[in-house]
């Protein structure tokens, strides 16, 4: 359990956002007094029985931090949630404790990652794919004709290719240019130099001015050109024909690489924006199975890790890239991210809640149609934001819908929480969809 709060709390003070950062005097007070409390906590021996003190203050800055609505405030809320459940923990005995284990299942786990990579939807082996195509091509190409210098159409292919359909028009279109202007240039004034020692000089000159600019950028592409075509015109003797066969190679790989982009796993900003919402809620799904299984079954500590793991990753991504996929729209994602967090937060605390108490047949059903409704609804935002949605599917018609169970009030508040999070994230897609 201190495992799985300290990963999930370095995600959160770790994370490129401002917003889980104290920003008034207020909330820095706060922290102040988090930290106080944490370092105290740290000199305690409450594995022993040393708890009282740390559950008083707990208790009190957990009501400090829930008057608020801040997401800095939330974010403390949760941890304090968590951290309180611990203590409680902590005093019960071995026996007591229903599950202690923490194994990780090392075969089972590379067999699941590599079994995951390999799917056909995932950025990674989309690029791999074409990666693959155009070097398989290009390598074809070089073996059939014999000309001494068709391996720069490979090479050329190679470089222009990146990960993002975006990225890789801009290589294209900074490549393609900066060639152009390098072949100008060594033809209009390498004619007026004669001897080696001057194609030296320059070629140097230009090999330094390279690997000062900026990779990818037009002026890196025209020092470049300058200072390979130098020493080729050493080699071949004649500059117009090394300009051509460079400039020809080099449009060659261009349009090749424009038709690899466009018609083989092709892979946009936009597309994985779409591609990582997808699965954002996928885990909110997951999340709702292992709530599930827990009800019959001991947490999967190893399983829990991994998903808390994946879903920052995912997260992270996904807030990285807005800036580039969908930068009209970014208020409306930042939203989105923030209350998912918040959600993924509280169903993480609720697995614990479930796990370590027996409970009444009626209670289990309660948690069960709260999961299943949960998942419904989910289903619908995902189809109000034209995302794929989830095969798992439940009947849900004559269920009736409650998020409280009787005698298990922080169970029932972090239900409550949860639905009041997922019901702000149907209004905001709603809103956005209506405008």
């Amino acid at each position: 359990m201190f495992a799985i709060l300290i990963q999930r709390t370095v995600y959160f003070v770790s994370g490129e956002s401002s917003i889980l950062m104290p920003t008034d005097e207020k909330a820095k007070k706060f922290a102040l007094q988090v930290s106080r409390y944490m370092k105290l906590a740290g000199e305690k021996d409450f594995m022993n029985g040393e708890t009282d003190f740390l559950n008083r203050n707990g208790r009190r800055l957990l009501k400090l931090s829930e008057k608020e609505k801040d997401d800095f405030f939330l974010s403390c809320a949760n941890f304090f949630r968590m951290f309180l459940l611990i203590l409680r923990q902590s005093k019960m005995k071995d026996q007591d404790i229903i599950d202690t284990r923490w194994k990780i299942p090392l075969k089972q786990r590379l067999k699941e990652r590599i079994l995951y990579r390999l799917r056909p939807d995932t950025f990674e082996m989309r690029f791999a794919l074409r990666m693959s195509l155009v070097l398989t091509a290009g390598m074809t190409f070089n073996f059939l004709f014999s000309e001494g210098h068709s391996y720069r159409f490979v090479m050329n292919a190679f470089l222009l290719l990146r990960p993002m359909y975006e990225d890789s028009n801009y290589r294209i279109k900074t490549r393609f240019l900066g060639t152009a202007a390098g072949c100008i240039l060594v033809s209009l004034f390498l004619p007026s130099t004669a001897g080696v020692p001057a194609h030296l000089l320059i070629a140097g000159l230009m090999v330094v001015c390279m690997y000062t600019a900026t990779p990818g950028t037009i002026s890196h592409a025209v020092f470049v050109t300058c200072f390979a075509l130098p020493m080729t015109t050493l080699a071949m003797g004649v500059t117009a024909e090394a300009a051509f066969l460079r400039l020809i190679y080099v449009l060659g790989s261009v349009l090749f690489v424009l038709i690899v982009n466009r018609f083989f796993f092709p892979t946009s900003f936009k597309s994985q924006l779409k591609y990582n919402l997808e699965m954002l809620f996928h885990m909110h799904h997951m999340y709702l199975r292992i709530l599930e299984d827990a009800l019959s079954s001991p947490l999967d500590y190893w399983r829990l890790c991994d998903a808390q793991l994946q879903y920052h990753m995912v997260h992270a991504q996904i807030r990285k890239e807005l800036p580039k996929s969908a930068k009209n729209d970014e208020g409306f994602y930042l939203d989105l991210l923030s209350i998912t967090w918040r959600m993924a937060s509280e169903i993480q605390q609720m697995f614990f809640h479930v796990t370590h108490k027996k409970r009444s047949l009626e209670a289990r059903h309660v948690i069960l149609r709260y999961i299943y409704y949960t998942d419904h609804i989910l289903d619908q935002i995902q189809e109000m934001l034209h995302l794929r949605r989830e095969k798992y599917q439940k009947n849900i018609e004559g269920m009736q819908y409650q998020r409280y169970v009787e005698g298990e009030p922080k169970l029932s508040q972090l239900m409550t929480l949860y639905a009041h999070n997922l019901s702000r994230l149907y209004a905001v897609v709603s809103k956005k969809i209506q405008t």
